[in-house]
């Protein structure tokens, strides 16, 4: 779908955002608080996706209510808050961020997650996006690496486009998708956001994409290893490794999946030091955002929970459950309130016996689970040796194929209400 702007363009209008919980807001002003010291002239803007914050100021940036700002029904948003877990809908509603803030008129719109450091004024961006309409960063630079991209091609915790038709249309089209098919589901082919623009080079001509080629720029756990850090000092410079280029300035750093409630309290844990270990030098870089959490307001909301982990009953909601939402709701089906555990959709749940007995800390990993599951993969192998003796290997072969599929859980929806007489599968 084709649209252009609302509103008129203000040349030299510029804004950066980040999209959080109540509970990270510490983390966001961190990464504004950067952005302000390194001299970047941006409006900056905190979208918050849970919980009342219209009490909550900030000397670094605007925060903002995702439920006002986007513009969704109440029904609409119920229905996006339950589908998607915290991650994914964070994403799912990034390029509808970036069409709200273009609708104020802003020229220039960059989109960082809240776990970045911001170490320049920017102005590499800012003259990119004179040339361009949308400006990147691949998440790795070196190609011999052997690593599948099943994030994508691009790392979208960094984004800037510049307001125009032609970005507005993309940015319509990547919503138009987001909202039903963010999920981090590589099985399917999707991962949130950001798999959706590998597509990018196919919706803006080559000649008005900028990819970004800077070591400093997303400088992050997963690219460490192609880069070296070294220290001037106490300045850091990078630059790719195994080669003779020029040493370069950090733009800004991305301090995925650290621990931020240790670095708040001064301590940098023995997974991220691990971490650290990758690249020499950047220990120093997370010493930094170590700093900027304890002196800043992390701990004042870290402990707020995410609105939406929960029925109403407090009881977890687990993810196979917002998968089976999911379908159910793109079959027709409706829900007038997922979250209500008196309602028809928690009772649907209860009587196909799929209410989950363990919290939401126990359904992920941790030692007890690798034992379980040591032990189940000892079952399985049993009886996966009864079926190829019993079909022969073709069939065999034939029936994993199917079973890759069918125990996936975007169809475990056929295991509620009719026992799957009117849940189809779905085969991807």
């Amino acid at each position: 779908m084709n649209i252009s702007s609302s509103t008129d363009i203000i040349p030299g209008k510029k804004c950066a955002f980040t999209i959080c919980t109540k509970s990270y807001i510490g983390l966001a002003e961190a990464l504004f608080a950067s952005m302000r010291d390194a001299g970047s002239p941006f409006d900056t803007f905190i979208v918050v996706v849970d919980h009342d914050v219209s009490d909550v100021k900030s000397d670094v940036a605007t925060i903002l209510s995702g439920k006002i700002f986007y513009g969704y029904t109440d029904e609409e948003w119920i229905a996006q808050t339950f589908k998607y877990d915290v991650v994914e809908f964070c994403t799912s509603i990034k390029a509808r961020s970036f069409l709200r803030f273009a609708d104020q008129g802003y020229d220039s719109l960059v989109f960082f997650d809240p776990d970045i450091l911001v170490f320049d004024d920017m102005q590499v961006i800012l003259s990119a996006l004179e040339d361009h309409e949308v400006v990147v960063t691949p998440h790795r630079l070196n190609m011999n690496s052997d690593i599948p991209s099943r994030g994508g091609l691009f790392n979208l915790g960094f984004l800037a486009v510049r307001n125009s038709v032609q970005t507005r249309n993309m940015l319509q089209w990547w919503d138009d998708r987001l909202v039903e098919h963010a999920f981090t589901d590589p099985a399917r082919g999707l991962f949130t956001d950001q798999k959706w623009m590998d597509n990018l080079p196919l919706l803006i001509p080559p000649h008005q994409l900028a990819v970004m080629r800077h070591p400093g720029m997303n400088l992050a756990p997963w690219n460490l290893e192609e880069r070296e850090i070294k220290l001037d000092g106490i300045e850091p410079f990078v630059r790719l490794r195994h080669t003779s280029d020029s040493w370069q300035k950090p733009s800004f750093v991305h301090y995925s999946a650290f621990n931020y409630r240790a670095l708040a309290a001064g301590n940098i844990t023995d997974k991220d030091r691990q971490v650290c270990s990758r690249s020499a030098g950047f220990e120093s870089l997370v010493e930094q955002l170590m700093e900027r959490l304890r002196n800043g307001r992390f701990f004042e909301f870290s402990e707020v929970p995410y609105e939406y982990d929960t029925y109403s009953n407090g009881a977890p909601i687990h993810p196979g459950h917002r998968r089976i939402y999911a379908q159910l709701a793109r079959e027709g089906h409706e829900y007038n309130n997922p979250f209500d555990a008196a309602g028809p959709f928690f009772d649907a749940l209860r009587s196909a016996r799929m209410l989950s007995k363990a919290s939401n800390r126990k359904l992920g990993s941790g030692r007890g689970q690798e034992r379980a599951a040591g032990r189940v993969v000892k079952v399985l192998d049993l009886l996966s040796g009864v079926c190829l003796r019993t079909l022969g290997y073709d069939r065999y072969y034939l029936l994993g194929k199917l079973l890759t599929r069918y125990l996936h859980p975007v169809n475990h929806a056929r295991l509620v209400g009719k026992k799957g007489g009117d849940s189809s599968i779905e085969y991807f």
